[in-house]
């Protein structure tokens, strides 16, 4: 304890010597502790005898007053050293304190400047995010609208596709219900069920010599030139939706491709789920292809099978138009129902934009059709 309390003591020693020592080195105070120790020194030799005692005389009396007032001014040259090195280093405190204070403030100058910046920064930035969600609102909108028209268009199909498949089994002419069997446009029945109604078609016809009474064949041939007529002005319709060459439906993604960077720090939740939906309208694109292409295959059989140049009906070009008409019905209807999710889920992406750049809701779940492809 008593080496402990030692240095704590040598420690405190040098810290008041630190403050004292600034004051030792100023002129003032130097010469008069030299001053004071002089003729405290030679009074001190004085009133021991070492120096023997003058008479007294006027020369006594000058050197009693120059060594009582010469002490007295080394006394007093040290304390106005004191003092006015006191006001000095008190200057220098101020001018320092000054400083750091000045520093501060410009500091935090800088901190505001700064931070002005940054929230300028920061509303340019939201402004562009506004900016991007409405443009990517107006796309989605847009593609919106095209689903739309491919919806309709589907829905001309399906029309057309039963129109025509009820005037070719028209119940009044036996030929027509013998050749296309309703079983054909029931897509409960198996394919490999419906693979080989041609044939059980034939076989009834042998049996029941249908297709050799004169009347029948008349009532056959008036239809197919009526249905032949009927298809040639569907056609017409269905050629001008097809838009094969991709002029007309054509599902826009530049927004979202242009702006991902930024969508990605706008868009809550899995941004993948918007890039999926574009991948969706694109695969619902080539769906839209594939559907009418094979129904105008399928309108084409249909009039090469009732051409009233040539009439002929025979088992491989009956295989043939019943095959197509069964693929058809099956692709409008499992397109028709692709449409009907994609539409959904497009409208909860459109609509899950917050206004303003309020961040946007999760976007909602696209339907679970994303990997089915139609097969020819």
């Amino acid at each position: 304890m008593a080496i402990v309390h030692s240095v704590f003591v040598q420690a405190d020693g040098v810290t008041q010597f630190a403050k004292v020592a600034p004051y030792l080195q100023d002129p003032l105070v130097l010469i008069g502790f030299f001053l004071f120790l002089a003729f405290l020194f030679t009074r001190t030799l004085l009133k021991r005898g070492i120096i023997p005692t003058l008479p007294p005389t006027a020369g006594f009396k000058i050197l009693k007053t120059l060594l009582l007032y010469g002490f007295l001014i080394g006394f007093v040259l040290i304390f106005l050293g004191f003092s006015l090195k006191y006001v000095e280093l008190r200057a220098k405190e101020r001018q320092a304190t000054a400083e750091i204070n000045s520093r501060e403030k410009q500091a935090q100058i800088d901190r505001d400047i700064k931070a002005a910046h940054e929230k300028g920064q920061q509303d340019q930035e939201l402004a562009v995010q506004r900016n991007t969600v409405a443009l990517l609102k107006v796309e989605l909108q847009g593609n919106l609208a095209l689903a739309d028209e491919l919806r309709k268009n589907t829905i001309v199909f399906l029309n057309g596709f039963k129109s025509t498949s009820q005037v070719v089994r028209t119940p009044g002419i036996k030929l027509l219900v013998a050749l296309f069997p309703a079983e054909n446009i029931d897509l409960k029945l198996p394919d490999s069920e419906a693979a080989h109604l041609s044939d059980k078609v034939f076989e009834g016809l042998e049996q029941s010599q249908l297709h050799k009474d004169q009347l029948e064949l008349q009532k056959f041939t008036a239809a197919a030139n009526a249905i032949s007529t009927s298809i040639d002005l569907q056609m017409s319709t269905v050629q001008k939706l097809q838009d094969a060459d991709h002029k007309r439906y054509v599902f826009q993604s530049q927004i979202w491709q242009a702006n991902l960077p930024i969508l990605r720090n706008v868009i809550v939740g899995n941004v993948s789920r918007f890039e999926e939906s574009y991948a969706d309208l694109n695969r619902l694109r080539t769906n839209y292809d594939l559907v009418t292409q094979h129904y105008v295959e399928y309108l084409n059989a249909l009039r090469q099978f009732f051409d009233p140049q040539k009439h002929t009906v025979n088992r491989d070009s009956l295989h043939l138009v019943l095959a197509k008409e069964r693929n058809a019905l099956q692709l409008i209807t499992a397109f028709s129902e692709m449409l009907v999710r994609d539409t959904r889920a497009l409208k909860s992406l459109e609509t899950s934009f917050a206004p303003g750049i309020a961040a946007l809701s999760s976007p909602a779940a696209l339907s679970s059709h994303r990997d089915t492809t139609f097969k020819a």
